[in-house]
């Protein structure tokens, strides 16, 4: 008897633990694996996602950068500058002010807006805390030349910007007047005609870049520039006072030389022949400008945190094998003991009873071992086997009234789906012509987008138009006040010619009386002065044709001096009639900036609401196939309850069966009552 049960307990548990064992350890060896590349990639993935916010914030900033330079009214201030004409900067400045303000307010990342003429006055300084901002006087604005970050702005072509981080703990670099951690952005600014009139600066808060390198749950991150120079400081208290900070931190405090200099030599990579620390790395090119000067991010973690997750698989998995063992061993024993029974016995036994006699004789083995409990356990299954046929033939007939109700309540089931089939597909009609409407919404949101960016364009032609018209009544005006000076200059030369006029008809009068008085003197001389009086008498007619000239011509000068009044008092009339139409294209320009605003923000609203309407289809098609799923799964569930109709029918046949099978065992009912 032994023997049998130690060598099934002994086969049993070759056979059940061996393969466990094996499977189990391959097992364990290939997830182990699987989980150290995960742990590996998952601080890849977030090293490289804290880059990506890094690289998305520099990014933004240069888009600030260049969307700010493209503005309307920094264009205007930019042409304007060349000219020299104060009133026209001076036209230009307050907007481009005004704009700068309501843009650092908007932004709220920006800590100082500066606009520097090229020879390296400040024109606009706009200080923003956080909350406000505030435009610095003229008075108090400074030069900036000499100062390197304007030289390098300076020496910079069209199109290109300069980069200056005033982050890293390094006490060589000037912090300037700032009071945290910033970054500089700053390019040079050209006229249409390509010419270098001036620099545009943005500096920017860095405390929200770094917080992207704070404190982490597990291990350190790091940032530092290509000297090697902390940006953002592990220790928050270290970062908070960065200004104050009194030495030198450089990734050499952390890190091996030996580390650093095998990171420094690549783009991106991972260390894992550390005894220690498994270390991810990664550059960033924040001036694509200059890819010489970069930063570098490091995620360090404890080798054993970031394989903590393999360990604790490996002792689960060698906790379930022993457990697994231990269950084949509980098997192994249950069975062996329960294998040894008399087994001819219990087949002569079961094949009586196999053929319906249940009144058989018990084998009554009174033995104490394998056999003997074998022995009373047929006898009470017997036992058993006759009071489970006799409960199983009242179970048949209740089974039998039961599936008959069942079978009532699917055909209602039934009903009530297909009203249900119905309801859904009427829903599911009205649905796809509401996604049709949808559809049309969107596409006349589409239309209206257009027109309102046709709107916008339109409004800043005609804002064009009547810039170029403000100039041309300017170049009027000036015109008109030149010819009204050349006129009066005019009116005086003719004076001065109608006092000439006088002299010669005074020349002329004393002319006619010398003349008179020669012809005198010439009739009392005689013969002898017959001739001289001849020529005295030409004299004196061509003195009063002289005399009558100048009387025309003094009436002439009148009159082109009456003409020349009126023409001056004409001038000044179009003269303050063209002040009035340069302070009208004003105000219609004033005006017209207001419509263009307000076509933006039109542009804008329309915008989302296709976007919404966008949303809206979407949601409606979506709503859409859902209730064609459900519509699905009705027509399934309908099948299914069919189904089950059918099912409820065969086990009704089946308990008339199965009561017919009891009614073939032989058995006395009192005696198993």
């Amino acid at each position: 008897m032994n023997s049998i049960k130690f060598k099934i307990i002994f086969w049993f548990v070759l056979i059940g633990s061996v393969p466990a064992i094996g499977i189990g350890a391959y097992a364990i060896k290939q997830q182990s694996e699987t989980l150290e590349q995960e742990a590996i990639q998952t601080q890849q993935k977030l090293l490289s996602q804290k880059l990506l916010e890094v690289n998305t914030f520099l990014q933004d900033i240069r888009f600030d950068l260049k969307e700010i330079s493209r503005r309307f009214t920094l264009q205007n201030l930019i042409e304007a500058i060349p000219t020299q004409d104060q009133e026209e900067v001076e036209f230009w400045l307050e907007p481009v002010q005004e704009d700068f303000s309501r843009f650092a307010k908007i932004r709220q990342r920006y800590n100082v807006i500066q606009l520097a003429r090229i020879d390296g006055q400040e024109i606009i300084h706009v200080n923003f805390d956080g909350k406000e901002s505030k435009l610095v006087d003229s008075q108090d604005l400074p030069s900036v030349n000499g100062q390197s970050f304007f030289e390098t702005i300076r020496a910079l072509g069209e199109g290109q910007y300069a980069v200056l981080p005033l982050m890293a703990f390094d006490t060589k670099v000037s912090k300037e007047s700032f009071r945290g951690p910033v970054i500089r952005f700053g390019m040079p600014l050209f006229t249409p005609g390509s010419q270098k009139v001036g620099v545009l600066v943005l500096t920017a808060f860095a405390d929200h870049l770094l917080e992207t390198f704070s404190d982490i749950s597990n291990g350190n991150i790091l940032l530092s520039d290509s000297d090697g120079y902390l940006i953002g400081h592990p220790d928050s208290q270290v970062r908070d006072n960065w200004v104050l900070h009194d030495k030198d931190e450089k990734l050499r405090h952390f890190l091996d030389q030996s580390l650093i200099s095998k990171m420094f030599k690549r783009e991106s990579g991972l260390i894992t022949d550390h005894s220690e620390e498994i270390i991810s790395f990664q550059k960033i090119v924040f001036n694509p400008q200059d890819t010489s000067d970069f930063w570098i991010g490091i995620l360090s973690q404890k080798r054993e945190d970031v394989l903590l997750s393999i360990t604790q698989f490996r002792t689960r998995f060698i906790f379930i094998i022993l457990t697994v063992v231990a269950i084949v061993v509980f098997a192994a024993m249950f069975f062996g003991n329960n294998l040894t029974r008399p087994l001819r016995k219990v087949v002569k036994l079961a094949n009586s009873i196999s053929n319906g006699e249940l009144e058989v004789g018990r084998l009554n083995y009174t033995s104490k071992d394998e056999i003997g409990i074998l022995a009373g356990t047929f006898d009470k299954m017997a036992d058993t086997l006759r009071k489970n046929i006799f409960s199983i033939k009242d179970v048949a007939k209740t089974l039998f009234g039961s599936s008959t109700e069942i079978s009532t309540a699917v055909q209602q089931q039934s009903a009530i789906m297909a009203q249900q089939s119905a309801s859904i597909t009427e829903i599911t009609a009205t649905l796809e012509s509401l996604t049709t409407t949808s559809s049309q919404i969107a596409d006349n949101s589409n239309s209206v987008v257009q027109i309102s960016a046709e709107a916008l364009e339109q409004s800043k032609e005609g804002m064009n138009s009547i810039l170029e018209i403000n100039k041309k009544m300017s170049q009027i005006a000036e015109e008109n006040e030149n010819s009204v000076h050349e006129i009066v200059e005019l009116g005086q030369k003719s004076k001065e010619i109608g006092r000439v006029m006088e002299i010669i008809n005074d020349i002329a009068d004393q002319t006619k009386l010398i003349a008179f008085n020669a012809a005198i003197e010439a009739s009392s001389a005689g013969e002898a002065g017959k001739r001289f009086g001849v020529v005295a008498i030409e004299i004196r007619q061509l003195a009063e044709n002289v005399m009558r000239a100048t009387r025309e011509i003094e009436n002439k000068v009148e009159e082109t001096q009456q003409a020349i009044n009126r023409l001056v008092i004409n001038s000044e009339r179009g003269a303050k009639r063209v002040d009035e139409g340069a302070q009208l294209a004003t105000e219609t320009l004033a005006k017209l900036e207001k419509l263009v605003n307000g076509a933006q923000s039109t542009n804008e609203e329309a915008d989302q609401i296709s976007y919404s309407t966008k949303q809206q289809k979407n949601a409606t098609s979506q709503v859409f196939v859902a209730l064609k799923e459900i519509q699905q799964g009705i027509h399934e569930t309908f099948s299914a309850i069919k189904q089950t109709s059918s099912i409820t029918d065969n086990l009704a046949n089946s308990s008339k069966m199965l009561n017919a099978l009891v009614g073939e065992f032989k058995f006395n009912k009192k005696k198993n009552q």
